[in-house]
């Protein structure tokens, strides 16, 4: 039995690591959530998800740089809105 929170909840960060996979790809973990997302949806997913993994491997940012601009990125922060209104409202309607 647990005795008090913080065994509480590492309990909960250990379960999340054994179970939880470690994908890092947008669309990916979109379809693992039997999420059923748009074409353009799909597409803001996988496009984010490689401006992700580029930032995410600092070697690689000058790459990025050269992909994107400063009209590119605010397009993609309101695809990035927009998605985020949505999952939060497939959410709330699934509770």
């Amino acid at each position: 039995m647990l005795r008090n929170r913080n065994e509480t909840e590492d309990n909960a960060v250990d379960w999340v690591f054994d179970h939880a996979s470690r994908i890092h790809d947008l669309l990916k973990l979109a379809r693992l959530a039997k999420l059923d997302v748009s074409t353009e949806q799909a597409e803001t997913l996988s496009r984010l998800s490689f401006y992700y993994l580029e930032t995410r491997y600092p070697e690689q940012i000058a790459d990025m740089a050269n992909n994107i601009n400063k009209e590119i990125a605010g397009d993609y922060l309101t695809r990035s809105q927009e998605l985020l209104k949505w999952l939060r409202n497939k959410l709330s309607l699934e509770t």
